[in-house]
């Protein structure tokens, strides 16, 4: 089985997609009631609250110019996985990302 063919199984065997209609908006949070919010609520022991957040700013995401700020790039196509492999993507400093699927 070539990668694409484990990707595209993989990808019908656990996508939710339409599970819960054409016009849902959440997604994977359907499974998300009272009942497991009460559940989570009941492990806080202190109520320290821990921002997850990263800056976009101008100053970048770590001082001293180190590393610049994290770049989205997408595609349009929705096929990038059929051919094993992406064109590597060129930023100001070099490769952003370069992703592959087995051969």
């Amino acid at each position: 089985m070539s990668g694409a063919e484990i990707l595209d199984a993989c990808i019908a065997e656990y996508s939710r997609w339409g599970q819960w209609g054409p016009g849902d908006r959440l997604g994977a949070m359907n499974l998300v009631g009272s009942e497991q919010v009460r559940a989570a609520a009941a492990l806080v022991q202190d109520g320290t609250v821990i921002s997850l957040t990263l800056a976009y700013d101008q100053a970048g995401s770590r001082p001293g110019g180190i590393r610049s700020n994290p770049q989205l790039v997408t595609t349009a196509t929705g096929t990038d996985h059929v051919p094993g492999a992406q064109d590597q993507l060129l930023g100001s400093i070099g490769p952003v990302r370069r992703t592959w699927a087995p051969a």
